[in-house]
């Protein structure tokens, strides 16, 4: 959430709208944000995007989960994270 409005707000532009899903799947978990700010491309520059690559690390140890950031539809960014059901 910090980052959809960090990296989408634009406070010259449009109001920013951020929208949070969450669902069950067969397969585990999903959770869903969205802006349709000016969008994220980790393609624009030459940070190593530290934070992004932390978390998608302790997600895969903590819980074999994902992190996926793609440009949203229409403008802006999704992120999407995804937690496999695990076997009790």
């Amino acid at each position: 959430m910090e980052n959809a409005v960090k990296h989408g707000m634009d406070i010259e532009g449009d109001p920013l709208h951020i929208y949070v899903k969450t669902r069950l799947t067969n397969s585990g978990s999903e959770i869903i944000v969205e802006n349709d700010g000016h969008g994220f491309n980790p393609a624009d520059d030459n940070e190593p995007h530290i934070a992004l690559n932390n978390i998608r690390q302790r997600l895969e140890i903590m819980c074999k989960g994902k992190l996926k950031i793609v440009p949203r539809d229409g403008g802006g960014t999704l992120v999407k994270v995804t937690i496999p059901t695990t076997d009790k």
